[in-house]
C-alpha cells in the first residue's frame, strides 16, 4: 500500500480518534466562535488609548471587529 495516499475522513484518523473528536468537536468550535465574538465586541469598543497600549491601530481593531464569528485564523498583519 506504500506510495498511496488515504481519503481525507481516513487521513484525519489516527489511533482511533477523529480530528474533531481530539480537537473537541463542533461544541468546542462553537465555544471559539462565540469567543471570538465577545472579544471582538470587547475590541471595537476600545478607545485609541487602549489600542494603542495593545500595538493596533483603529483600522486594525476595525477590520478584525467585522471578521465572521467563524473566521478564527490568525490574520495577516
Amino acid at each position: 500500500m506504500s506510495g498511496h495516499t488515504l481519503p481525507h475522513r481516513l487521513a484525519a484518523r489516527r489511533g482511533g480518534v477523529s480530528a474533531a473528536r481530539r480537537d473537541g468537536g463542533w461544541l468546542a468550535w462553537l465555544a471559539r466562535c462565540l469567543e471570538a465574538v465577545e472579544t471582538r465586541r470587547a475590541l471595537a469598543r476600545m478607545d485609541d488609548r487602549m489600542l494603542k497600549d495593545i500595538g493596533l491601530t483603529r483600522s486594525e481593531a476595525q477590520r478584525e471587529s467585522g471578521r465572521m464569528p467563524w473566521d478564527l485564523s490568525t490574520p495577516r498583519r
